[in-house]
């Protein structure tokens, strides 16, 4: 297990150095043949398929075999890995093949296949190569207008790249498209535009095809002194560049343009000179042009043997050629095919997985249904024993409300009557005179407290509160607090048309005495406000004095705190605003459903 770590870490470097001097080697061959003796890696294959790539896109203009062997070596290496971006690479010099070749079916194929990838990968130069081929398509095919909206859409991306040289390909092809439909005003300013830009960069490449290009225009236009002018001058470029593919272009278009200028010798000359590098680069399509100029040489020639000769070859190399066609068609269809069934076994895949998802939430979503249905249930339940509980302690504190008004009525109460009986049984005129200022002030501070007793007995749980409710309970009880010469209190009620909650009303009527005894006792206030409203969700208390006040909010006696304790219990909330010597200001808010604080 260790050696084999070793191993990964040594292959991970070594890949690494590869892809490091790759550009010090004497071509990407020996990049490739390094790489493919070593395991296969994601990293090895994604640089493996770039190296493929570049081999195929090298030998385009060289050797035709050599790059769409490699070509197809890139897709199928991307296609293993699903590298999208190694699949659009292949693409794209499989469609540069194919373009050259003018097999349209596999072109238009291969460029459709592009587009969709190229827009993911975010590629829009390759997006834009994939819109001209289809535009080749469509031309080829006499669709004009479908070839011209392909062509606008690449020039659109293409002007926005900001890349001359890509601008004059396509402002090449453009001309092209406009020669193949007699538009030869525009194929000249089309022609005129890419040589511009070509020489701006000082691509003699681009100079190059451009030249061989406006020569075939002038063989459409039947100019044909200019277009073997043209013709001669785009061959001493690719000399100048020793491009094998571009001579053999030129060398065809040479062949007849001299045919046509029946200088058949000349004609004969430069197709077997096209032959030549044919059959090297393996263009079939440019072989048949060269046997084609030949048979047609050597007929108007009058040599029907040799004619004869070259008509042969030209048959057996277009059955050839259909094989061949039919052979790349197939291997490049079944790229395709493997490739689409590739990706329909990951969407299934993907899609099971998204189905075993789901059926996980639902799943999920049934048991937390579930679980919030046993809670809501729990819930209810919770809430009905708490409104229970509730209750029961309204009632309990009802009941003892009443037992303790009863104690202090009954028992206190009358304790204190009978010391008042006993007293009055004392004969005061037989006491000093002292004694008799006692007798007197005895009596009295009895007589004080069994009206105390009386009036706490009563207000403590007024029988008026349980019978008629808070509203007439709180309207009597300002009266009685009238009664005195301190105070005056004056009371506002709106909209207390319907009974609030029992143990609201309690506590309602509790604190207002609380508050009201607090004003009567230490606020040495002259005047005081009670308000009391109800409204569809709550009910508010305002109580206000013009007493000193206090400026201290720690001077809050245990009234006010029991006060406090009382409407949080309620879930309400208590705002005090207070000034020295500018009274006091009270607001109580209780929410009128309970449930909630239950």
């Amino acid at each position: 297990m260790k050696w084999f770590s070793i191993s990964l870490i040594c292959v991970f470097f070594y890949i690494e150095s590869i892809e490091l001097y790759a550009d010090t080697l004497t071509n990407d061959l020996d990049v490739i043949s390094q790489l493919e003796v070593l395991p296969s890696s994601l990293r090895r294959d994604t640089l493996l398929v770039k190296k493929y790539y570049a081999v195929a896109y090298d030998n385009l203009y060289k050797n035709a075999s050599l790059s769409s062997e490699y070509g197809q070596k890139a897709l199928k290496l991307a296609q293993v890995r699903q590298w999208n971006k190694g699949k659009l690479l292949a693409y794209h010099v499989l469609g540069h093949y194919y373009f050259l070749n003018d097999d349209l079916d596999v072109l238009m194929e291969l460029a459709t296949e592009s587009i969709e990838l190229a827009h993911q990968q975010n590629m829009p130069v390759l997006k834009a190569e994939a819109y001209r081929f289809i535009a080749h398509a469509y031309s080829k095919y006499f669709k004009p207008d479908s070839a011209f909206s392909y062509y606008q859409k690449a020039l659109t991306i293409i002007s926005q790249e900001k890349n001359d040289s890509l601008k004059a390909a396509y402002h090449e092809a453009l001309g092209s498209y406009y020669r193949d439909h007699n538009e030869y005003s525009n194929s000249m300013e089309a022609y005129d535009t890419a040589d511009s830009l070509f020489r701006k960069i000082d691509s003699k490449f681009g100079v190059a095809f451009v030249t061989l290009s406006r020569g075939y225009l002038y063989v459409y236009m039947e100019d044909f002194n200019k277009a073997v002018s043209y013709f001669n001058q785009s061959l001493r470029l690719f000399d100048q560049l020793n491009l094998d593919y571009g001579r053999m272009s030129a060398y065809n278009d040479l062949a007849n343009g001299f045919f046509h200028q029946k200088k058949y010798d000349e004609a004969i000359l430069h197709a077997q000179k096209a032959c030549e590098i044919a059959a090297v680069y393996s263009s079939s399509q440019q072989m048949n042009w060269a046997l084609t100029t030949l048979y047609r040489s050597y007929r108007d020639k009058g040599d029907l043997q040799a004619a004869l000769r070259y008509m042969e070859k030209l048959n057996y190399n277009r059955r050839n050629q259909s094989d061949t066609s039919m052979e790349r068609r197939y291997n490049i269809f079944h790229l395709l095919y493997q490739n689409e069934k590739k990706d329909e076994t990951i969407r299934y895949s993907e899609l099971a997985r998204q189905q075993t998802i789901q059926r996980s939430l639902i799943l999920f979503s049934i048991f937390v249904l579930i679980a919030a249905g046993l809670l809501w249930r729990k819930n209810q339940q919770l809430r009905k024993k708490n409104e229970e509980i509730r209750l029961a302690l309204v009632k309990g504190q009802t009941l003892e409300r009443k037992r303790v008004a009863a104690e202090l009525h009954d028992t206190l109460g009358g304790t204190i009557a009978a010391i008042n009986w006993y007293m009055s049984g004392i004969n005061k005129t037989s006491l000093p005179n002292d004694e008799q200022l006692i007798y007197d002030r005895l009596q009295d501070m009895i007589t004080g407290a069994y009206q105390e007793i009386r009036s706490l007995s009563h207000n403590y749980f007024p029988k008026v509160l349980e019978k008629d409710g808070l509203v007439l309970a709180v309207q009597r009880l300002v009266e009685k607090l009238n009664q005195n010469n301190k105070v005056q209190f004056k009371l506002e009620i709106k909209g207390m048309d319907t009974r609030p909650d029992r143990q609201i009303e309690f506590e309602l009527y509790s604190t207002i005495l609380e508050l009201a005894n607090n004003i009567i006792k230490h606020a040495g206030a002259n005047n005081a406000y009670l308000s009391l409203t109800g409204t569809i969700k709550r009910f508010t208390l305002t109580v206000a004095d013009d007493g000193k006040g206090f400026d201290d909010i720690a001077n809050e006696g245990v009234g006010l705190r029991n006060v406090r304790n009382r409407v949080e219990s309620l879930g309400g909330s208590l705002v005090k605003t207070h000034e020295k010597e500018q009274g006091t200001f009270i607001r109580i808010t209780i929410p009128r459903n309970q449930e909630s604080y239950a």
